[in-house]
């Protein structure tokens, strides 16, 4: 992208701000939002934006009593502690599993990572979270 300040064509910074991304624990939805941005590698300007906006269910009692009554409620879970960093990923492989070979073909998704602990209200057991929201580089917007 082309740097306001720089006036030319730069890279982005190694790490985006995610200091505007709010965590919040409804039920056993983990809510995301806000967004992140990508910074100039050279002077440090905001270049380019992206709106994370995402709900990833936690619910750990299918996986933790499959032969559970199907009249039981869902458990309720409160956020003890969460922490979030940014996260990059590139595409390394093809919808078939092959790997792909030229860069040029790989899709880069940038966003959020949260790591934290929720407790159950029921019993009070302790579960760690490690959950990533992400979206395509080319969904970024100029600042």
């Amino acid at each position: 992208m082309r740097c306001p300040e720089c006036n030319k064509f730069v890279s982005f910074a190694d790490e985006g701000d995610v200091s505007n991304v709010e965590v919040e624990l409804n039920g056993t939805d983990l809510d995301v939002t806000g967004e992140v941005m990508l910074q100039c590698g050279e002077c440090g300007t905001d270049i380019a934006q992206g709106d994370v906006s995402d709900s990833i269910n936690i619910d750990v009692l299918e996986v933790e009593n499959a032969d559970t009554k199907e009249d039981e409620e869902p458990d309720e879970f409160e956020l003890v502690s969460s922490e979030v960093e940014y996260h990059e990923h590139t595409q390394d492989k093809d919808r078939s599993g092959k790997p792909i070979k030229l860069a040029r073909y790989r899709k880069v998704f940038k966003g959020v990572r949260i790591t934290g602990v929720a407790k159950r209200i029921r019993d009070g057991q302790e579960f760690y979270i490690d959950v990533v929201s992400r979206i395509q580089a080319s969904d970024f917007e100029e600042c």
